[in-house]
Order: C-alpha cells, then structure tokens, then sequence
C-alpha cells in the first residue's frame, strides 16, 4: 500500500532539541537497539544504468520513478537476510516491493535468476517471489550495475497515538563508489556525504500531524527532495563526467545545504 513521505535536512546542533521536542508523540521502533538512543544501521547498495537513467529522473523531477537496491542492516553477521528492493515513488506517495534471500546467494541468483531456489518466501513478506522476478526484470532489461553503496544510522520512532506514524531520523550518511557486491557490510572507501545534517522522513497514511509541523517550523526547516543515493553518487563528483554542469547544480538545489 502507498504511503505519503516527506524528507528535511536538519543540522546537527539541533539534534538533542529534536530529540526533546518529538519525545511526547513518538515511542522507539521495536527493531532499533536497547541503547540509549534506538538505532540501526542501514546498507543499500543502489543499481543503476551505465547512463545513471535513475539518477537523471530524480534531478529532473520526474515524477513516477524508482529506485533499485538491496539492503541490510547492522554488521551483518555470519550470512545475514538481505532484501532485493524496488522503491516507487509517484510525486510524495511511496511503496515498496521486498524479496528476501541470504546475503551469500545475492551474486548467484541474479546470474541464475532461480527464485525458487534462492528467494525465501516463508518469512512474512507478502508476493516475495513475484517481487524477485520484478528485481530481476529490470535488471536484465537495463543492465543495471551496482552504482554506490550507501551508509547510515537510522533513528527510528513510531507513533504514540497513531501506529501508522514512522518517524526516522538518517546519521552519519557515507557512500562508496561502484562497490562489489560482497561489499555490503564494508566500509571501503566511505567518504561523508552532509556533516553537517541529518535527515528526518516522516511516513504517514494521509495526514502529517500538526504538531511535526510546529516543531518543524520552530527550527525554520523546510520540506526538501532529498535522495540518499543522488547525494551518495554525487559526493564522490563521478556525476560530472556524465552531465552537465547545469544538472549538477539543479541536483546542489535539490539538497539545499
């Protein structure tokens, strides 16, 4: 089901303010950590076409695109779950299609294509097989390639009053260029993309609370298109020998920082 998402950059130094000021509606994710502060790690290696056709709908406002990945989380383990995902996006509304399989089979199966033998379908995540022949379609028919591996810490908090409310808060973000896939899980190669921000999403059903938008409005943020992977991509300047200077200077407007 699609589901409306707004993004903002905020600067660090209100980050503890944030914290304080969105505490009374929200409660931690039950995926994040028992620590002090409830977080995860999140790895999305994004594909793309040897043109970088995703990249250039994104900075062009294309308003039906999408985004291919797969992701994990946290270190990774001995051979962690992994998920191939296809992220659409039609002007703010978003939704997802996610097919699970393990992180040491992610290579041979988009050599083979073998969904039955590769994909797990008994873990809860509805039409997992037909959501991996999607993955593998486009893949094939564009001959996607891993283009930038991305990197953050996600804060993550759900409604205290409206369940459907997720309100995360992306740390630290860091790419690496053109990894391997058996670079998930490394940290080769980062480079920070905005010390200086974080990212906040809010995802809702229809209606964004009105107290987001006080709390928002009283550190002056406003609402932007922001891209994890177009900032990934383009703090490592590959864009440059691809576009022109025009088009990079619309995707700096995109990010505002």
């Amino acid at each position: 089901m699609a589901r409306l998402e707004y993004k903002y950059l905020v600067r660090y130094e209100h980050l503890d303010n944030f914290r304080k000021l969105i505490k009374p509606f929200l409660q931690r994710d039950a995926y994040t950590s028992d620590g002090d502060v409830p977080e995860y790690s999140v790895r999305s290696i994004y594909f793309d076409t040897p043109t970088l056709r995703y990249y250039v709908e994104k900075i062009e406002g294309i308003d039906l695109r999408k985004k291919l990945r797969i992701r994990g989380y946290n270190g990774g383990g001995i051979n962690p779950e992994v998920f191939l995902e296809i992220k659409r996006k039609n002007i703010q509304s978003v939704w997802k299609n996610r097919a699970p399989l393990h992180y040491k089979k992610v290579d041979e199966f988009l050599r083979s294509g073998d969904i039955d033998r590769f994909i797990i379908t008994d873990n809860g995540i509805k039409y997992a097989a037909d959501n991996a022949r999607r993955f593998l379609y486009h893949v094939y028919q564009h001959a996607l390639q891993p283009i930038v591996l991305v990197t953050y810490e996600r804060e993550a908090y759900t409604g205290r009053f409206d369940r459907s409310l997720r309100l995360t808060l992306d740390k630290n973000l860091r790419s690496a260029i053109y990894p391997g896939l058996d670079k998930l899980f490394s940290e080769d190669g980062m480079k920070r993309c905005i010390p200086h921000h974080f990212v906040v999403e809010v995802k809702f059903d229809k209606r964004m609370p009105n107290w987001i938008h006080a709390i928002l409005g009283e550190l002056s943020v406003r609402r932007r298109a922001v891209s994890k992977y177009c900032i990934g991509l383009e703090a490592h300047k590959t864009v440059h020998k691809h576009f022109s200077k025009h088009a990079v200077r619309a995707l700096a407007r995109t990010v505002h920082l």
